[in-house]
């Protein structure tokens, strides 16, 4: 199955690692204060915060994005418990099904002048999964804006509910799961910036 990649250093066939950055170990500690009760896991997201505000204060490297690795928390903890058939976000791949999708992405996330490098693509994959699963990356945003607001996390566990579910946002943006072997088969030789 041909599905495509935005992202940076991919070689051809490469095989793509599912979590290659290592998040998980930021995410799973965070599922296991879910596990014990939603005011552990609150407690835990303000000390995230603090200690991310006293790293900026000092000019030290900041602990970039606690409310991402929060969100991802409470979407592998909701699929943990109530949607055990589908792909861990943490331990799956993500790709889009066409470049047009890519290059959308591309000009949302990196709109600004000096957010690309120069160094990010769009690669096509060898996806050994005809079976991978979509879900709606905005449902994600959602959670993640509600997240980085305090919101109440029974609201941001119904959202991974709905995302789980396959649900879909007005402004739909479908991204591709799967755990399955991915190869790396052409890099898109397209200049992203326009």
């Amino acid at each position: 199955m041909v599905l495509y990649h935005l992202g940076k250093g991919l070689n051809i066939d490469m095989k793509l690692i599912p979590d290659y950055k290592s998040t998980k170990s930021l995410v799973i500690p965070l599922v296991k204060t879910l596990e014990i009760r939603a005011d552990v896991f609150n407690a835990t997201m303000l000390n995230a915060r603090y200690f991310r505000e006293v790293m900026r204060k000092s000019n030290m490297r900041e602990w970039s994005d606690c409310s991402k690795w929060g969100t991802e928390a409470v979407f592998e903890y909701i699929r943990m418990t109530e949607f055990k058939k589908c792909y861990s976000r943490i331990f799956s791949n993500f790709f889009y099904e066409s470049i047009d999708m890519c290059k959308d992405l591309f000009k949302r996330d990196y709109e600004e002048p000096g957010d690309d490098d120069g160094t990010i693509f769009i690669y096509e994959i060898d996806v050994d999964d005809e079976n991978y699963q979509r879900y709606d990356m905005e449902m994600y945003d959602i959670a993640y804006e509600k997240m980085e607001n305090l919101e109440d996390i029974e609201i941001i566990k119904n959202i991974a509910r709905r995302y789980w579910k396959g649900e879909c946002t007005q402004n739909a943006v479908i991204e591709c799961l799967s755990d399955k072997k991915a190869t790396v088969k052409r890099v898109i030789d397209e200049r992203l910036r326009i």
